[in-house]
């Protein structure tokens, strides 16, 4: 069976979210929260990780500065 972790705002913090409603990796730091999901969705073997519009939105506000510190 097939997990699905969807990345979205829990109160201040991002976190992976299942389909129970469970919540695991909860930081202020929304790539970390998706490394979580990531690691999460590899261990179910080949779960799915989603963004809420919420976390895409701000995921596509910090690319930019993620790139700038990368030069």
């Amino acid at each position: 069976m097939s997990q699905r972790l969807t990345v979205c705002r829990i109160g201040k913090v991002w976190a992976a979210r299942d389909v129970t409603g469970a919540h695991y990796g909860h930081s202020n730091d929304l790539f970390e929260a998706i490394a979580v999901a990531e690691r999460l969705a590899s261990h179910f073997g080949g779960g799915t990780v989603v963004l809420t519009l919420e976390a895409e939105m701000h995921l596509r506000e910090l690319l930019p500065k993620a790139a700038c510190r990368l030069s």
